[in-house]
């Protein structure tokens, strides 16, 4: 009994760990942009494409196959991998706060009549966070493995935010 109790605390004790560490990842992005974050910048899901097969699994057992692989050689890759996807993923945490300022800007520009699109914007930052977490989750469980992770939702959502605010632009100018 008392052993249970013991396991039980240990993985309630890393659920939260993990928890409090995507939280404060997403919180406390590393480097925070120049950028006035009003401007819109110029947002491309293209940009983010790589990252669709920068953890792939199929890429790392290509490289186990090949002549002189070693397990030193597959971590250094996986470290790299991982490196990449995180800058990709700061870089896209970047561009929503970014579009989400404009799209703020706009609504509060529009005044009453835009006042329906305001629960648009709040619904569209919990999904982008909740999705971020999410990933953040995915990284913290695979240790030093690759993590399993479809980016293209995320994409998606940023797309469409910027289609909207091309919408929206003409129409608050």
């Amino acid at each position: 009994m008392t052993t249970l109790v013991i396991v039980s605390c240990i993985a309630a004790a890393g659920s939260l760990a993990v928890l409090l560490t995507t939280v404060w990842k997403m919180m406390h992005p590393r480097e925070e942009s120049n950028e006035n974050p009003g401007e819109s910048g110029t947002f491309s899901p293209e940009r983010y494409r790589p990252m669709e097969r920068l953890l792939l699994a199929a890429e790392f057992r290509f490289l186990e196959s090949q002549p002189g692989y070693t397990k030193e050689i597959g971590a250094e890759w996986k470290r790299g991998r991982r490196k990449t996807f995180r800058m990709y993923l700061d870089e896209l945490k970047r561009d929503f706060r970014r579009l989400h300022a404009r799209a703020r800007a706009l609504v509060a520009e529009a005044g009453a009549e835009s006042a329906e699109l305001v629960g648009v914007l709040i619904r569209q930052q919990f999904a982008f966070w909740a999705a971020i977490a999410m990933v953040e989750v995915r990284f913290a469980l695979a240790g030093s493995d690759l993590p399993r992770i479809d980016i293209r939702a995320v994409v998606e959502l940023m797309d469409s935010m910027r289609l909207d605010l091309e919408r929206l632009a003409p129409q608050s100018a």
